[in-house]
């Protein structure tokens, strides 16, 4: 069978970001997510699923197909984007955890953007090469307009480099397996910070685990971190 995408997005109630920038660049893929799960790191209720199913359709406006959207509040006790990235994780678990093989998971924060091509070079170099995680390149804008800052990226997940140094692996450029996700049991919430730099430790030390790099495809957008 086919691999499946799922792209799952943190919001921390940003939801003019979420529209105008995340939500506008997934609409814009190639190859779009066969399901988009949005979770709200923030105060989630009646009044804002009213909201944000209004904000979903506006983006989708005039478009012949809508992919299947989830929208949740973070179910986790903490309010954090790993909390509300666990939260998708567990509702994608819910839905696909006997084909946890099949599905990628492809990771995006509300205040960034990917490339038109991310979701369609990440599936097709995954399956190209058997990976189980994809690091695209990441492009680092400080102001909206700028050219930005391309940065660099690492050709395999080492856990000594990826503990003493950034490697640029983060939130919005994460495309790994959703069974690598399960296994590794998703983000650390009781961590401040550094959780994605933590994850990529703990898959680097999976067995079997392969990881292939893809510095043509960039994530856009980036102009400040959460």
């Amino acid at each position: 069978m086919q691999p499946k995408v799922a792209a799952l997005i943190a919001c921390s109630g940003r939801f003019e970001l979420l529209e105008h920038r995340a939500l506008s660049s997934v609409r814009s893929q190639v190859r779009p997510p066969d399901v988009i799960v949005i979770v709200v790191d923030a105060d989630y209720d009646q009044e804002g699923e009213l909201e944000m199913k209004s904000l979903v359709k506006r983006v989708w406006a005039g478009s012949s197909v809508c992919p299947d959207v989830v929208t949740l509040g973070n179910r986790r006790k903490k309010k954090s984007a790993s909390g509300a990235w666990n939260s998708g994780l567990d509702e994608l678990c819910r839905r696909f955890s006997e084909e946890a093989d099949r599905w990628y998971v492809a990771v995006l924060d509300d205040d960034d953007a990917w490339a038109e091509e991310h979701l369609q070079e990440c599936l097709s170099e995954a399956i190209n090469v058997s990976a189980d995680m994809i690091i695209p390149g990441l492009i680092r804008h400080e102001v909206p307009g700028d050219e930005g800052r391309r940065q660099d990226i690492p050709t395999a997940l080492n856990p000594a480099h990826t503990f003493v140094r950034n490697t640029h692996i983060q939130g919005s450029n994460l495309f790994l397996r959703l069974a690598r996700f399960l296994e590794v049991g998703g983000f650390d919430e009781n961590l401040p910070s550094c959780t994605d730099r933590d994850l990529c430790i703990r898959l680097a030390r999976l067995e079997g685990m392969k990881v292939a790099p893809l510095a043509i495809t960039p994530i856009r957008g980036r102009t400040g971190l959460r």
